[in-house]
């Protein structure tokens, strides 16, 4: 039994949501997600993510971004959906999200490793084209990382990406890019540079900064940390190993010193592989102006993905 705000519980009723207390999916700096089902007949699973503010403002504020966000998720198969959201009794603000069986990508990566292997150009492409679809509809993301991409099953053992937590998410001005913000928000592995170095502001090219490490993780040798990316065959000195990426940019500019190239050729890589570091170079730029937009990341990875579904046609013909 867990202690659920002074009284024992395995289940609380939450609008047409029974949550099972005791089944939490995942947790987050904003809250912890739980395995919920629906009362009604279908039964359906859910999940049910708990965010506990005790300022009213900041709920309502959160209120307001997610409904807005739920009538996107309606709308891209790539976006987690939003079913519902509610309060508790205890003013608690409850996301009732779509259940994605196969968790995020750390845990499928791990779990699924033929399967990963088999689908993760295809994750990748799913993953640029929600996020595309996200800056176009005016929001920036602001923690792109492989915990906050889930996979769900889909038709003939294929998976379906989903971006999710909004928890950091904002609403910009789409008037030419020009809307800046300046809190300093993420994950320090998938930072931009210009976060880690504390920049006055910064635009939603960092997500696609974030999405290129992410990336860049599929594709190098996976750390015992999660899916981080393996610094051993970057251009970074060993010193500087364990530093977030976007962190030893950042240090290498204040200094003077040579830009750091987060891709590096390897003899071994096949021609897919260095299509995507090509890709990913373009994503990662130091300068974010510099950056491949989101739709033109999807388009290219797009093109790869199709490309390598006609050679294996061909082989098997």
């Amino acid at each position: 039994m867990l202690h659920f705000r002074g009284t024992e519980a395995d289940q609380v009723v939450i609008g047409k949501f029974k949550v099972i207390l005791s089944r939490v999916i995942g947790r987050g700096g904003f809250g912890t997600v739980y395995k919920a089902v629906d009362t009604n007949e279908t039964g359906c699973t859910f999940a049910a993510k708990r965010i506990v503010s005790e300022a009213a403002a900041e709920k309502e504020q959160l209120m307001l971004e997610r409904l807005s966000l739920g009538t996107l998720s309606s709308s891209h198969s790539n976006i987690i959906k939003i079913h519902d959201i509610c309060y508790d009794k205890y003013k608690d603000l409850w996301i009732m999200m779509e259940f994605c069986e196969h968790g995020d990508l750390n845990r499928f990566a791990f779990s699924q490793p033929k399967k990963f292997e088999a689908t993760k150009l295809d994750i990748m492409c799913q993953t640029a084209s929600g996020l595309a679809y996200l800056h176009e509809n005016d929001i920036v993301h602001r923690d792109i990382k492989p915990g906050n991409i889930l996979l769900a099953e889909g038709e003939n053992d294929s998976v379906i990406a989903k971006i999710a937590d909004f928890a950091l998410s904002k609403f910009f001005s789409p008037a030419d890019d020009t809307t800046e913000m300046n809190t300093i928000v993420g994950t320090n592995y998938f930072k931009a540079p210009e976060i880690c170095g504390g920049r006055v502001a910064y635009k939603r090219s960092i997500d696609i900064f974030s999405l290129g490490l992410t990336m860049l993780a599929m594709i190098q040798p996976i750390s015992d940390i999660g899916l981080v990316p393996s610094l051993e065959n970057t251009s970074l000195q060993e010193t500087e190993q364990n530093q977030p990426i976007g962190q030893v940019i950042y240090l290498r500019q204040l200094y003077g010193l040579a830009t750091v190239n987060v891709v590096s050729e390897s003899a071994t890589d096949d021609t897919l592989t260095k299509e995507i570091k090509q890709i990913i170079k373009r994503a990662t730029f130091t300068i974010p102006e510099n950056r491949i937009p989101a739709d033109e990341l999807h388009k290219q990875l797009n093109t790869l993905s199709h490309g390598k579904i006609c050679c294996y046609l061909w082989y098997i013909i």
